[in-house]
């Protein structure tokens, strides 16, 4: 029998302002003490270039972020 390992459709683009309440609702649910919603706000418009803000997308939908 030949096993097929499951398929997922991601997509990793840079986190846009649309991306911020599921962004938000993640960040609250994974740390004690979350990063502020301006924080992140001010990643997503991008002015330092040693910045980055990144979200995982399924379905078009955000199902993770990264930022560094």
């Amino acid at each position: 029998m030949k096993i097929r390992k499951p398929c997922l459709d991601l997509k990793i683009d840079f986190m846009q302002k649309g991306d911020l309440p599921t962004v938000m609702e993640i960040e609250r649910q994974s740390f004690s003490f979350p990063w502020s919603e301006s924080t992140f706000r001010r990643g997503v418009k991008r002015k330092n270039p040693h910045i980055y803000f990144f979200v995982v997308r399924h379905n078009q939908i955000p199902i993770g972020f990264i930022n560094f």
